[in-house]
């Protein structure tokens, strides 16, 4: 949710500390937005976050699709140990 209303994206990347977004209409960087996500093995989550990228991601046949990174401006202790277990149960079954 933004102050120019709601956008529904889908998340590609996560950290500790922030998420890659896909979606249909781009934000500005620095802009404050509030983010409902929704892991399949977790009770929703609900963040505030700054943008702090965003780029042209594609072309599809709708429109243009953008990539918009966000750091996590507040999220619980909780939600945030949630993304670095996963990130670490991920690292350990796939090494780089």
């Amino acid at each position: 949710m933004t102050d120019h209303g709601e956008i529904e994206g889908t998340t590609r990347d996560v950290s500790p500390d922030g998420i890659s977004i896909v979606c249909e209409q781009p934000l500005y960087l620095g802009e404050i937005c509030w983010i409902a996500i929704y892991p399949a093995s977790h009770p929703k989550m609900e963040v505030t976050a700054k943008v702090v990228w965003s780029d042209l991601y594609g072309i599809e046949e709708g429109g243009a699709v953008v990539a918009i990174g966000v750091c996590f401006v507040q999220i619980s202790r909780s939600d945030r140990r949630f993304f670095t277990d996963v990130i670490s149960t991920e690292m350990k079954e796939d090494p780089i």
